[in-house]
Parts: C-alpha cells; sequence; structure tokens
C-alpha cells in the first residue's frame, strides 16, 4: 500500500497518524481525508499535498502549544472543523462558528493586540490572507521534487518567509528590495536565478489555485550575468590546454607546501595527473577501487563505478612509482580507522553537497598563489587530464585505448571484462605518464 493512503469502499483516503501529545488537542488520533476518487493514480497525485497540509498543522499547533499562543492554536483546528462543517451540509454549525470566530477576535484579539491584529487574524481564518510557508508545503506536497530540488526550495523559501510571511505583504517592490537587499548579496548570479525560479513557479501555482492575480511577481528580476572581461579573446576562451611540465611542477610544490593543513591534496593531485581520472572520481575513490596487480610489480588498478556518464566507468592504471607509494600508506591508513572512502576528509557535510567542490576551491588557489601566469584556458584540475592524454599519445598509445583509458568516448566494462591485451595498453599508458621528472620519488611515501 501507498504511503499515507487507504483504500475505504473503493475511496481513497489520506492518512496522518498525530502524535501522541497533541491528540488531545486536534481530539483525533490521526487524520483522515477523503480525496474523493477510486483512482489510485490520481490518489498518489493528490495525498502529497493534503499530507503536506496536515503536517504543516501539527506543526503549527506543536508550536503554538509551546509558546502558549491560544490565538495561533485556534486557527490549527478551526478553519478544518468549519470546512469539514460545510462539506457535510451542516451550515448552523458552520455559522455558529464563524460566529464565535468573530466574537473572539472583537473581545479578545482586539483588545489585547489591536483592531488591525484581529482583522488579520480573521483574514487567515477564512484564507483571505496566504501564508507563505503553508502556501509552500501544499505546493512541494503536490509537486514532489526529488530530494535535493526540494531542499534548495526549502532553502529559498526559508529567505523569504523569514522577511515576509503573507503572500499579499509582496508587490512589485517589496519583491524588487528583496531581491536588491537579501538574495543579491554574497550570491552568484546562478544562484540567484535559481532562488527567483523557486518563487516565479510557486507563484504560478498560487495563481493556477485561484488565489492571487499577479503570477508575474518575480519575473525581470534576475540579475545581469556576469561577463569575462580583460585580455582575453574569445579564441583563448574557447578550448582547455594541459599544464607545462613546469607549470605541473609549480603545482606540485604548491600544493605540497599546504600538505600539513590539507594531506589528502597531494595524492588527489598526483592521481589527476597520473591517470587523467576527473576530479569528482578522485575525491569519492572508495579504498575496495584500489587493488594491486598480481604479477606486475608496483601497478595499482583503480575501478571506477560511477561518473558523469556511462563512459566514466572504466579501469585505470596507476605505475608512477611515488603515486603507488602514497596510494599504499594511504590504504593501510584507511585500513586502521576502518573508513571505506579513500578521501574521508573530503566526505560532504550533507546528502546534496559534492565530495569535490571544496577541493576545486582550494586547487583554484593554489593555481593563483604557484606562480603560474593566468590564462583561462588552464584549469585547476581538468588541465591534468588533458596533460595525462597529451602524453599518453606522444607514447603512441592507440587512440582507441585512450579512449577507453580516460573514459572518452567507450563505455567502460569493469577490471574483469577487459580483454588482457587491453590491460596491457592500459598498463603502458600508466608507464608514459608519469610525474615531471623533478619530483619523481618527492614527497616520500
Amino acid at each position: 500500500m501507498p504511503k499515507y493512503l487507504q483504500q475505504r469502499r473503493r475511496r481513497w483516503y489520506a492518512v496522518l497518524e498525530i502524535p501522541k501529545e497533541l491528540r488531545d488537542h486536534f481530539g483525533k488520533p490521526r487524520f483522515v481525508i477523503s480525496l474523493k476518487t477510486d483512482s489510485l493514480k490520481q490518489a498518489q497525485r493528490l495525498v502529497g499535498a493534503v499530507v503536506s497540509r496536515c503536517k504543516t498543522e501539527i506543526e503549527a499547533a506543536r508550536r503554538a502549544l509551546n509558546e502558549g499562543n491560544e490565538d495561533e492554536l485556534i486557527l490549527t483546528t478551526l478553519p478544518r472543523h468549519i470546512a469539514e462543517a460545510e462539506d457535510r451540509g451542516d451550515d448552523t454549525s458552520a455559522y455558529e462558528m464563524r460566529s464565535w470566530a468573530k466574537e473572539y477576535a472583537q473581545t479578545q484579539i482586539a483588545e489585547r493586540l489591536g483592531p488591525d491584529a484581529a482583522r488579520e487574524w480573521l483574514d487567515r481564518l477564512y484564507g483571505r490572507k496566504v501564508e507563505i510557508i503553508r502556501a509552500s508545503e501544499d505546493w512541494l506536497g503536490e509537486r514532489q521534487p526529488p530530494p535535493k530540488t526540494e531542499i534548495q526550495h526549502r532553502q529559498a523559501l526559508k529567505l523569504l518567509t523569514e522577511r515576509h510571511r503573507f503572500v499579499e505583504d509582496l508587490d512589485r517592490k517589496t519583491a524588487a528590495s528583496f531581491v536588491r537587499e537579501v538574495l543579491r548579496p554574497g550570491r552568484k548570479p546562478a544562484t540567484v536565478a535559481r532562488m527567483l525560479s523557486t518563487y516565479s513557479q510557486l507563484w504560478k501555482w498560487l495563481y493556477d489555485q485561484g488565489l492571487i492575480e499577479n503570477r508575474d511577481l518575480w519575473s525581470g528580476l534576475q540579475p545581469p550575468k556576469r561577463e569575462r572581461t580583460g585580455k582575453f579573446t574569445a579564441e583563448e576562451l574557447e578550448k582547455r590546454r594541459p599544464y607545462s611540465e613546469d607549470e605541473a611542477r609549480r603545482m606540485f610544490e604548491e600544493v605540497d607546501r599546504h600538505r600539513e593543513k590539507y594531506p589528502a591534496d597531494p595524492l588527489t593531485v598526483r592521481l589527476l595527473a597520473v591517470t587523467g581520472m576527473r576530479l569528482d572520481e578522485v575525491c569519492s575513490l572508495e579504498t575496495q577501487h584500489v587493488t594491486e596487480d598480481a604479477e606486475r610489480e608496483g601497478l595499482i588498478w583503480i575501478e571506477i563505478r560511477a561518473g558523469k556518464n556511462r563512459n566514466a566507468i572504466r579501469i585505470v592504471a596507476v605505475k608512477d612509482a611515488t603515486t603507488v607509494g602514497m596510494l599504499r600508506t594511504r590504504i593501510k591508513e584507511r585500513a586502521r580507522d576502518g573508513d571505506i572512502a579513500l578521501f574521508p576528509e573530503y566526505r560532504p557535510h550533507n546528502s546534496i553537497g559534492s565530495w569535490s567542490a571544496a577541493v576545486s576551491k582550494r586547487l583554484g588557489r593554489r593555481l593563483k598563489t604557484a606562480g603560474i601566469p593566468d590564462d583561462p584556458r588552464l584549469a585547476q584540475s581538468h588541465s591534468w587530464r588533458h596533460r595525462a592524454r597529451s602524453i599518453a599519445e606522444r607514447g603512441g598509445a592507440r587512440p582507441a585505448a585512450c579512449n577507453k583509458f580516460f573514459g572518452h568516448s567507450l563505455p567502460g566494462e569493469g577490471l574483469g571484462r577487459y580483454y588482457t591485451e587491453e590491460l596491457a595498453e592500459m598498463a603502458e599508458i600508466a608507464e608514459a605518464v608519469q610525474l615531471p621528472e623533478a619530483l619523481s620519488g618527492y614527497p616520500k611515501p
């Protein structure tokens, strides 16, 4: 049975358990709400928004109880009671509850907080003012985006609801001020544009629900894209290039200079240099992906089991003596601490984080401080990939073998699916792609 769904007499219902500490407040152990359909497909489409609305009511009730806020506590149950009375045709009960609410606002809220607060409370009760947080829960529940997208939506909505509580608080002027004063400072244009996309999607949904009249509130507020200016021509920006041997040496020395603070970086950069792996492939390696060749001394195989596309699934070989020694040392360290990640220090802080993001930024800083002239064609990690392929091709490696080694065009098949001749070619490429001569054997593994 799908989550939160229950079938009763052919009709589908949304069912959500109420926490024990709130059951007295709601007067029942669970929400059971008819979806008014006997179609499972239709019920699955509707249940998300209904359950999200119930969860919002539960959280609002918990917060109001903790704060001792009777006004907010009433709003968590009274609108539903009125709607249920109207649905079953009990106009008398609905009228009595509305009359009680009006009297409560005039005699209780107005005396304590003033007439404006009383009017706002009634507007919220009757749905004349739309709370952004409640509307966004309904929207997300109905849309059911992937987890990463949902987190990004919620991050954007949190910024908005910290400044504006109701949809009606926002007009073109206040929206522009919010973008200028809250969204733009300290954020890249692409990040601001993504957050504005969240607001635009929510406002379109509100418009489709008949809750607002202006669906284009956020259009045209995107920041202008930053264009690169300066001394580089379009031709120079068009193509990446490999590191020269002198640039490679400088980059290694700069990374090694910070090895006490970032002990994983020297091995990471050497793996980039001698295998042509992508940075995220290196950073997410596990110890089980690294195996010694049983017959060839000083040869290590690395199995890449995931990547940006299916061509990235492949094996690569490492023959450079310094890199092999550093790999062996790190695997022994991981065996002692029981961590399967080869580089646990790169592990992201949350489920949507990237293993390589912080390393990429750090290598970008090293590139600037290594004394290498500024060149937009030189990328802190990807230019190692160009260098490795260039060396392999100059060494006479077949293009097809290079494609397989670097994951450029042929789909990888896993270590056990390579032919003996192909493995020999992989080893030959590894033999050719070494560290700059001046760095051989440094640092000592």
